[in-house]
């Protein structure tokens, strides 16, 4: 499977990294995440899609999600008490 870009150069990535590809499904949007092993530095991750020219913004039942005009247009930093995840959807 092409892994996009986003997710090769995303920070981080280690060798437990778990990377998962979800097909547009009905209404589902198409998504791929990385899955890291334990809890990552939101900040960097923030940074990280600022760098890829995404900017902030908030949705009212997802919360904070950020918006690009790129390949993947939304994307979010699942984060808490255990992994911490990046997710790309169109």
């Amino acid at each position: 499977m092409f892994t996009p870009d986003e997710i090769k150069n995303a920070p981080g990535m280690t060798d437990k990294s778990i990377i998962s590809y979800y097909p547009q499904d009905g209404t589902s949007s198409e998504g791929i995440q990385v899955e890291y092993d334990g809890r990552r530095d939101i900040k960097e991750l923030e940074e990280y899609l600022l760098s890829l020219g995404y900017h902030e913004g908030y949705d009212p039942i997802v919360g904070k999600r950020w918006y690009s005009s790129g390949k993947f247009r939304r994307a979010y930093i699942i984060g808490g008490e255990g992994d911490t995840v990046l997710r790309f959807s169109r």
